[in-house]
């Protein structure tokens, strides 16, 4: 786990993701989504899902930024 304040600017894609939090251009919420949108990918694969509006809308408010 990183320590409050310590940058996220790290070659992976969650780190990036955090670095942009960090930085403030997104929300922590926003950070968190994508990982909500792993997980349906990954479930996708086993099984159909239908995420909920509320985790659709986060996930478009991140894409257009």
């Amino acid at each position: 786990m990183m320590k409050k304040g310590q940058n996220y600017q790290i070659k992976i894609l969650g780190g990036r993701i955090f670095g942009l939090y960090e930085s403030g251009y997104i929300l922590f919420p926003q950070a968190l989504m994508p990982r909500k949108v792993k997980g349906f990918g990954n479930k996708a694969i086993h099984e159909i899902i239908v995420p909920n509006v509320k985790t659709i809308k986060g996930i478009f408010i991140i894409l257009e930024k």
